[in-house]
């Protein structure tokens, strides 16, 4: 197993993600129904639009059962996101997110294996912070000279560039250690 940038390559995951086709659905307001023979299963969305539960088992595999979302048909669209390894502490080196969009765009080609060319790329992670309805989770990038913080939405999201050309390698403070940390691809 390889490492990149102080994380290992099998911490980084892929993670369907449930997204609006052009209309104004909040995804935590979607659920998934699988139609199985033994009965429905219900499947929640989160508010980024993971689903992160899924239920996987040899029996549904065989079955194939359909799965119906409770939004207009037409309305959704499926695509897959890098789950991104969280830094154990709030500060860290801007490396890492640098290292981790490199890797996400690494694994987005490798899955699309044939049409590795057409494979969607990404220069942005979004972190998906507590909801806190007293404060708006923050992150500062101590650039020299010009410290760059980027203040989440009313969700506890918010969403950071990481410049790959950048020569230099400042820190980066949390104002807490986020959920997750997730790498959307580009189309």
């Amino acid at each position: 197993m390889r490492e990149i940038g102080n994380l290992r390559e099998g911490e980084f995951f892929a993670e369907p993600l449930i997204e609006s086709k052009g209309h104004k659905l909040v995804p935590i307001n979607t659920m998934l129904t699988i139609h199985s023979h033994t009965g429905a299963i219900n499947v929640p969305v989160s508010r980024d639009g993971a689903i992160e539960n899924f239920p996987i088992s040899n029996e549904l595999l065989a079955e194939n059962p359909l799965v119906i979302a409770n939004q207009p048909k037409g309305s959704l669209e499926v695509s897959l996101q890098i789950r991104i390894p969280v830094p154990s502490q709030r500060r860290f080196s801007y490396s890492v997110l640098v290292s981790a969009v490199r890797e996400a765009n690494h694994l987005f080609k490798r899955d699309a294996g044939l049409f590795a060319i057409f494979a969607p790329q990404t220069k942005d992670l979004t972190f998906v912070f507590a909801r806190s309805q007293s404060h708006h989770a923050t992150l500062t990038v101590f650039w020299k000279g010009a410290p760059k913080t980027t203040i989440g939405d009313d969700e506890g999201m918010l969403t950071v560039r990481a410049d790959e050309s950048s020569k230099e390698d400042p820190e980066v403070q949390g104002s807490e250690i986020p959920k997750k940390i997730l790498a959307l691809p580009r189309r």
